[in-house]
């Protein structure tokens, strides 16, 4: 019952997205009865040309009920068209409006959640899994209905032909209904492996292009080799077992699906000889039974499918809207002067990264926050961009206003960090990312003021080389004045360098010191570095140690201060 429950809640969560083209599955619908109504229109024809036509009737009636033969069939294939590309175009739209759903979810996430899954996981789930559920929420609904609508109308047919032999046909149905239900949990359960295998096997390729350099410096390719090798070997298994399950469930159902014409022959041949039933009544009868089974297998088939979906269901789910907190800020982003560290505490399950640390920024000021690998200077900048909130302690502006109450804070930021964050776009695209609407000469000043011109000059296309998606045709400098040149552009009133120089020659960082003074005169620009000689133009020093401030002051004391360990 708690399935069934489970299983029901999915399903409404889904079948939501076929709401906007109720028009056309309708549409779709009427398209696919009239197609299954011309095809159980065909045998009977069939027996009136055996029983009335040849014995009674003469070449013209033939000629004018095969002209209406054709005509049905006619119908039929403009049908099958009409509802193929109708079928088409309302089951993209469903996937992507499932995938777009999913995606904005995963993309307004905590910055601790990224953290928690991987990316082939992701990535798994945006394609692969939403296809399944496309299959299940469009493709399902609209079969099902129609060979529903089929199979009813092929019994009241077998019906109107000979009552008695349809219910002597039907005597097999019940055994493969046992069959096909027999095998679906075990089905839906290996399917359910072969997801996971799949999404280990995406994590395993993204991971070692990701880590190219590491696998290929440490001479590790044979290692990722046997890797791939087990892995793939165990996906061969599943998918092997899933094989030799589905054509068992096949095989057995079409086994007992062939017994039922051989059943009626058996009966259905007295009848004819005894004169209770003519030839073209056992013919088109066998029709009709062949034509039944076809959708009745379907609709079991169907159900196999249905089941395997579920699964996708339930992992899809998880990212869809409404499964985690909204962010909570409502108020729009005053102007404000200074940003207050009140008390903060953060900890990552049992790990305590800060203690009750107490900071604050001014408006027109460059601070710089130094400390050794993993006293919690990155944690400070995710805090300051409300990727993540405080375990204790407040955020404020002013001194008043938390930052975790403001719906539009990520506009006041402008964040560099390290790690490569370019895309598989051309330079000028990506310096304008997040200042769509900014011109062109205001593009250009960005990158003059990060550096860039020299380097972008001598590119053959300029500003519209286009990078791949891990920039491996760049520097880190280059790849960083690039990200540097993106927060220029925003004139945001918050701008951090979360070890974003450390690819920088000293010079060219004095260089976009010099030009965040003069052109972001009212910024917070906030440096976090492990380089003493950083810290030589910052107009004020947190150290960070263990989570704790252990000192903070002008930088000239702290350089000169041998007793700080950095």
């Amino acid at each position: 019952m708690e399935t069934q429950q489970i299983n029901t809640s999915y399903i409404k969560r889904f079948i939501r997205y076929l709401r906007p083209h109720i028009g056309g599955e309708v549409l779709l619908l009427l398209m696919m009865l009239i197609a299954s109504a011309g095809s159980l229109a065909t045998p009977y024809i069939l027996k009136i040309i055996i029983d009335d036509i040849f014995p009674k009737g003469n070449y013209s009636q033939l000629i004018t009920i095969l002209f209406i033969l054709v005509v049905i069939y006619l119908i039929r294939i403009i049908c099958s068209i009409f509802t193929d590309l109708l079928y088409a175009k309302i089951s993209q739209r469903v996937i992507a409006a499932i995938r777009a759903d999913v995606l904005n979810t995963i993309l307004t996430r905590p910055i601790l959640f990224f953290r928690e899954v991987k990316p082939g996981d992701l990535l798994f789930t945006v394609m692969n899994d939403v296809q399944n559920i496309q299959v299940a929420v469009s493709s399902f609904v609209l079969t099902f209905t129609s060979d529903l609508l089929t199979v009813i109308g092929i019994m009241i047919m077998l019906a109107i032909l000979n009552l008695k032999l349809t219910a002597i046909s039907l005597l097999i149905l019940p055994a493969v209904i046992f069959s096909i239900r027999k095998f679906t949990p075990h089905l839906q359960s290996n399917f359910k492996s072969i997801q996971e295998l799949q999404e280990r096997l995406n994590n395993f390729v993204l991971e070692k292009i990701k880590n190219i350099r590491v696998v290929r410096s440490y001479n590790a390719t044979k290692f990722e080799q046997d890797n791939l090798s087990e892995l793939q070997q165990q996906d061969i298994r599943t998918n092997t077992r899933n094989a030799v399950l589905s054509s068992l469930n096949t095989n057995i159902t079409v086994f007992l699906v062939a017994i039922g014409p051989v059943i009626v022959l058996m009966y259905g041949g007295k009848a004819v000889f005894q004169g209770a039933l003519t030839i073209g009544s056992l013919i088109a009868f066998i029709q009709y039974l062949n034509r039944l089974y076809a959708p009745s297998m379907n609709i079991m088939n169907s159900y196999n499918r249905f089941a395997k979906a579920l699964v996708s269901m339930e992992r899809v789910s998880k990212y869809l809207p409404g499964n985690f907190p909204e962010k909570s800020g409502t108020l729009r982003t005053p102007d404000f002067q200074s940003i207050t560290f009140k008390n903060v505490s953060f900890s990552i399950n049992d790990s305590q990264i800060l203690h009750e640390i107490n900071l604050r920024f001014e408006k027109g000021n460059i601070y710089g926050i130094i400390g050794p690998s993993g006293s919690g200077k990155s944690t400070i900048a995710s805090l300051l961009c409300d990727f993540i909130r405080p375990a204790t302690g407040e955020i404020l502006l002013d001194g008043e206003v938390p930052v975790s109450y403001l719906s539009d804070w990520q506009d006041s930021l402008g964040l560099i960090e390290k790690e490569n964050q370019l895309f598989s776009i051309s330079i000028l695209e990506n310096i304008r990312y997040g200042s769509f609407e900014a011109s062109d000469p205001e593009v250009l000043k960005a990158a003059a003021d990060a550096g860039l011109m020299e380097f972008v000059e001598n590119l053959p296309d300029g500003f519209d080389t286009s990078i791949n998606e891990s920039a491996t045709s760049l520097s880190d400098g280059q790849k960083q004045r690039i990200s540097i040149a993106r927060a220029f552009l925003k004139k945001a009133n918050v701008i951090i360098f979360d070890e974003a120089t450390a690819s920088l020659d000293i010079k060219l960082e004095q260089q976009i010191i010099s030009s965040l003074r003069k052109n972001h005169r009212d910024a917070i620009v906030i440096i976090i570095t492990h380089r003493l000689q950083s810290l030589r133009h910052v107009d004020y020093v947190y150290n960070i140690e263990n989570g704790s401030v252990v000192y903070e002051g002008v930088p000239d004391a702290f350089i000169s201060n041998s007793s700080i360990s950095v």
